[in-house]
């Protein structure tokens, strides 16, 4: 996983939309036909040709194609997806009147030690993803941290720089993504349909 997501990021560039990673999806539905989208609307059953809803209205189509977590897939497709759990994370948010960081990266910490995994700055890519002209600074971690604690760990990355940033909230993600083990995309060789043709 770590080969494909690193030639990813190799091969091409990260972005952020201006108006947030929701632009995605809105600009994809904007290109689909009004009503082909449903909303709030739970499967309870599929099958090769049937879509059942928990409200008991069955929606039926040539083909299926289950695009959920993994989570959702396995108990749709009773097992034939392995549910392998998930990664969870931290993310701190703080400001500060500049970037710490000399460009827009994402700085991984390789040192073993501390609890920050890593550091990004949102606003060295998109300045409207800040308030006025400070910059925005997104901690991750991978267990729930303090920001007394947080502020501690950036004064060893960078310095009494670290003392003024102001913490701003923190969001725990449980379900940040999905836990996977070496041999699970298994690329080029991996089946794409279930047994029932899903």
């Amino acid at each position: 996983m770590f080969e494909f997501v690193f030639k990813m990021f190799g091969q091409g560039f990260a972005a952020l939309p201006q108006k947030g990673m929701k632009a995605i999806p809105e600009q994809l539905h904007k290109q689909l036909k009004s009503g082909t989208v449903q909303f709030k609307q739970r499967v309870s059953s599929i099958n090769s040709s049937e879509i059942e809803l928990e409200d008991g209205r069955i929606l039926r189509a040539r083909e299926i194609v289950l695009a959920s977590d993994m989570t959702n897939a396995s108990k749709l497709t009773q097992n034939h997806i392995p549910d392998r759990g998930w990664n969870k994370t931290q993310c701190s948010y703080f400001t500060s009147r500049k970037s710490p960081l000399p460009e827009p990266i994402v700085a991984l910490n390789g040192s073993g030690t501390g609890c920050i995994t890593n550091i990004v700055v949102p606003t060295d890519v998109r300045a409207g993803y800040g308030n006025g002209n400070d910059a925005l600074i997104c901690v991750s971690t991978s267990e729930p941290v303090g920001a007394d604690r947080l502020k501690e760990e950036l004064q060893t990355w960078f310095g009494s720089e670290a003392e003024s940033f102001e913490f701003i909230k923190d969001y725990h993600i449980p379900h940040a993504l999905p836990r996977q083990l070496p041999g699970d995309n298994a690329f080029g060789q991996a089946s794409l349909k279930t047994k029932s043709g899903i």
